[in-house]
């Protein structure tokens, strides 16, 4: 009796002994299964590293964002990081790596899908990598036999594809007392995006999980319900400021002013933009001459020549590419905010590429930007005012045409204004099977997407003429090329138009929507033909008489319209404008009268306007013709 507590005390030091060695040669062959030979997946890590160790303040700014903070207190859940190209979602995550190693109390696993190592992008290589950092911590505090009995079922595979990473993940989480958060970066990377969508918000309900990618739609469809921060230039801004300044010390120039000069265009052009702003900083680092610098400074860094060429290539392999080069044309040379409902129904104009069919039922309204993910990039209307500056930069002069839009809407802009620098700057910045993407020569783009909002208002109108109660001002793009057009035309180089090139937007419904931009049509173009007839035979002054819109009118006959042109149903303007029921207007009159509008023509009924008019104005018009000439 008294053996056998020895007995048992040798036993069980003889198995522990054994299950230790057990351990030690499990971890081992787990170690050679999960590694993948030759591939570093860390070194988007150590790269973010090497940036923070010189920007010690970069990134802090979402460890404070509330919903970060709820989402990092809890024991699950998913927090979704979102950012265009360049945005520093890379730099963020790295942060958030340290935030969270920094307590004793947490294991962090992290895996970065490096665009630039296919190795890193195949899901059973992430899940590998997670498993083995796992593997890795506990083993190294203790939790050796835990890991043993878990693993114990396979210790003698043969291939890691017989091992359920995600699922070993799990059990080993349940069993240790840390907390373990998964941490993900560049997830649009991923070879299988759908399904690592679907793994990591199954996990997520029993782990925290971290998420860092661009707005892809297959993680946006998913990811969009949970926390989520998309970075804004606003967030970023006071980090950029640091970067810029502390970074353009080392630009060799003498020139105090140049340097201060240097800040401000660096920082002006960044628009949010760590990559924009890091490649042109690298490139004038090499620059001795101050010529040259300035030159730099005004050319699209090389980082952004790549991202367009990579996007443009992935463009000009889909089967409705020809489409897409129409978007990014009106887009990137938009010369007016234009929303993302625009842009969808400016796909049924024909000149837009006849493929437009095959994604017009596609249940994604981003759809369109999705598929050019790399140059464009939806914000919401109500930030329009930050862009102003890019549009005002596709016009000539100072002159726009305020247009309607509604707050609930997404404004499609390019990710970078650089991306319109290196598309305009002709075709030598651009591979030969990518040429037909040059936005060169810029004023023959505009003429071009003149032509487009033309062809568009006619279909609009010739839709209104079939549909009498179709409210065409509701339609997005119509809206957009009622109020481009003429920009279009400006950048374009025309000075005159053809008054039959106007007859398009003459209507006498919505006369307050339509009259800002026959003002601006009729202020800044010479108007040949002025006189041409158009829709029933009416000229562009019968069409503003019959708007009711006197300054329109006044505009028409500064500018040599006939007072006294008959239309197809016989009236002259005057004959309309006493006819008028709704929009009649005695200025008008006055206005046709002081041009020497004859009063006694008659319409096809034998009265005369004088005889019309008297029932109006309650007196004949030759009293309103005398004060007028008076």
């Amino acid at each position: 009796m008294d053996i056998a507590p020895e007995n048992n005390v040798v036993e069980k030091e003889h198995v522990g002994g054994c299950e230790k060695r057990l351990d030690e040669r499990t971890f081992c062959r787990f170690r050679k299964l999960l590694l993948q030979p030759g591939t570093d997946y860390e070194v988007k890590y150590r790269e973010a590293k090497a940036v923070l160790q010189n920007h010690s303040k970069a990134g802090k700014w979402l460890l404070s964002r509330n919903s970060f903070v709820t989402w990092k207190g809890r024991n699950s859940g998913l927090f979704w990081l979102t950012g265009v190209p360049g945005a520093g979602k890379t730099v963020l995550s790295s942060v958030v790596v340290d935030d969270l190693k920094n307590d004793p109390n947490v294991i962090v696993l992290f895996s970065y899908c490096d665009h630039r190592d296919t190795k890193t992008r195949y899901p059973t290589n992430i899940y590998a990598n997670l498993l083995y950092q796992l593997l890795s911590a506990n083993f190294a505090t203790g939790d050796a036999l835990t890991l043993a009995r878990i693993l114990g079922p396979y210790r003698n595979v043969l291939s890691r594809d017989e091992i359920p990473l995600g699922d070993l993940i799990l059990n080993i989480s349940r069993e240790v007392e840390r907390k373990i958060v998964v941490l993900i970066d560049g997830l649009e990377n991923c070879h299988d995006i759908q399904h690592m969508v679907l793994d990591l918000a199954f996990i997520a309900q029993h782990l925290p999980v971290f998420v860092a990618s661009r707005d892809h739609p297959d993680i946006r469809d998913e990811f969009g319900r949970y926390d989520n921060v998309t970075i804004d230039q606003d967030d970023i801004i006071d980090d950029l400021r640091r970067f810029v300044r502390k970074e353009a010390k080392h630009i060799k120039v003498g020139d105090p002013g140049l340097q201060a000069f240097i800040v401000d265009k660096l920082l002006l052009g960044a628009q949010g933009n760590f990559s924009w702003t890091a490649s042109h900083i690298r490139q004038l680092h090499g620059l001795d001459a101050e010529n040259d610098i300035r030159k730099s400074l005004i050319k699209p860094p090389r980082q952004i020549s790549k991202i367009c060429t990579k996007g443009l290539k992935a463009i000009d392999a889909l089967p409705h590419s020809e489409l897409l080069r129409g978007v990014i044309r009106l887009v990137v040379c938009a010369v007016q905010p234009i929303t993302l409902r625009a842009l969808t129904q400016a796909t049924t104009t024909f000149q837009m590429g006849g493929a437009w069919y095959s994604h017009n039922g596609s249940a994604n309204p981003r759809w369109l930007v999705d598929d050019c993910a790399n140059l464009l990039k939806c914000v919401p209307a109500t930030h329009r005012s930050r862009h102003e500056r890019y549009w005002a930069a596709n016009r000539v002069g100072n002159q726009t045409i305020e247009t309607n839009i509604d707050d609930y809407d997404e404004i499609v802009i390019p990710f970078h204004p650089s991306v319109r620098d290196f598309l305009t700057a002709g075709s030598i910045m651009l591979p030969r099977s990518l040429l037909k993407y040059a936005l060169h020569p810029l004023p023959d783009v505009h003429a071009t997407l003149a032509r487009l909002c033309q062809s568009h208002l006619d279909l609009a109108l010739r839709l209104q003429q079939q549909t009498p109660d179709h409210n065409i001002s509701r339609n997005a793009f119509t809206n957009y090329a009622l109020s481009a057009c003429p920009l279009h035309f400006l950048a374009g180089g025309r000075k005159a138009l053809d008054s039959r090139e106007l007859f398009t937007i003459w209507s006498r419904d919505h006369i307050d929507f339509w009259e800002p931009i026959m003002k601006y049509y009729l202020g800044n173009f010479d108007i040949d033909n002025i006189n041409a007839r158009g829709l029933q035979g009416g000229t562009a002054l019968h069409w503003a008489v019959r708007g009711g819109s006197p300054d329109l009118v006044t505009l028409l006959l500064e500018k040599g319209a006939k007072v006294d042109l008959v239309d197809d149903r016989g009236d002259t303007p005057l004959l309309i404008a006493v006819k008028m029921a709704k929009g009649f207007s005695v200025s008008i009159i006055n206005q046709l009268l002081g041009y020497g509008a004859d009063i006694n023509a008659r319409d096809r009924r034998g009265y005369s306007a004088d005889y019309l008019g008297t029932r109006r104005v309650h007196g004949s018009l030759l009293n309103l013709q005398t004060e007028t000439i008076s």
